[in-house]
Order: structure tokens, then sequence, then C-alpha cells
């Protein structure tokens, strides 16, 4: 892929195979987010992940950890989006793990509706489907904090990404 946007692109349409899939990111590989932020979890790759067909994104080989670099940010921390701006957005994504990923807020990033307030997010898909089982290590997260103190490395949260001031209830 010659993006990671675009492997989460295929994984959310695909999901992944018996015995899971792993993502190697080159060590000293750089990337630009999407707008928007990455964007993963779907109904169609979220039934494929289990204990046994777990989702791996991992650094690999030598040197340092991959870098990916923010968005431009849309919308600050307010009543109405609790959540704010994520890098990596994750939707009821279960049994994954991220590991040797570095994540920074953007230089263009200067106000409070630039600034990233995220760096991994986890939501609800939907009423039933959490994100559980998942682990985030040896990642590092820099934010630019000069205008907020909202900025928080990894955010779990019981909202779905269409409705994040409305907490889900499970039924």
């Amino acid at each position: 892929y010659p993006t990671l946007d675009a492997a989460f692109a295929d994984l959310n349409v695909q999901g992944v195979g018996a015995g899971g899939a792993t993502i190697n990111v080159p060590g000293g590989y750089t990337e630009n987010a999407p707008a928007g932020g990455y964007q993963l979890g779907s109904a169609a790759l979220n039934a494929t992940l289990s204990n046994a067909n777990r989702l791996v994104i991992q650094k690999s080989g030598g040197g340092v950890n991959p870098l990916f670099t923010a968005q431009v940010g849309t919308v600050a921390i307010t009543a109405a989006n609790l959540v704010g701006d994520g890098i990596f957005n994750f939707s009821g994504v279960d049994y994954m793990t991220v590991d040797g990923l570095n994540l920074q807020d953007n230089p263009a990033n200067f106000d409070a509706i630039t600034l990233i307030e995220r760096g991994f997010v986890f939501y609800n898909l939907d009423a039933t489907d959490g994100a559980n089982n998942n682990t985030i290590q040896n990642c590092t997260i820099t934010f630019l904090k000069t205008v907020n103190n909202y900025a928080t490395g990894i955010y779990f949260g019981h909202y779905t990404s269409a409705a994040p001031a409305t907490a889900v209830i499970p039924t």
C-alpha cells in the first residue's frame, strides 16, 4: 500500500483473513495524516477481528520509529464535541496492537480549532460494538499544547464518531 490510509481503507472493506493481518511500517518512515485523521473500523472489519484473527500495526526493521504527523484540526473540544480531533480514530476495533509508531501534531496547528486533541481515539462503532482488547505500546505522542491543555495521547470514549457528545449506553 502506498500509505497507511490506503491500507485502512482496504481493511474497512475487506476485514482481515484467517490468522489476522500485520501491517509492517519501516523504521524511519514518515507520513502526513489525511484530512480527518486515519479512520479504522467498520461492520465488515470488526466482524473479522477476534483473539485468533488480530490486527497488528508495527514498526519493522531498524532505525527510529515511523513518524505520523497530524492533519490540520477542524474542531475544538466543546460541549458539542467532547473528543475533538484525533490522528488515529478506531471505531469498535477489537484485538488490535499498535507497536512502535510515533505521532506528532502538525506545526501548522496553532489555535484551539487547528490543534489536535487526541493521538489514538477509540470510539464505539454503535451501541453494541465498542473497542475492546486493544494495545498501544512503544509509541511516543507529541502535541503542540500552545493554546489549550485538552490533549490526550490515548482516549477511550463511549461515543460514536458520528455523535461525539452523546454517550453510548450499551443495550
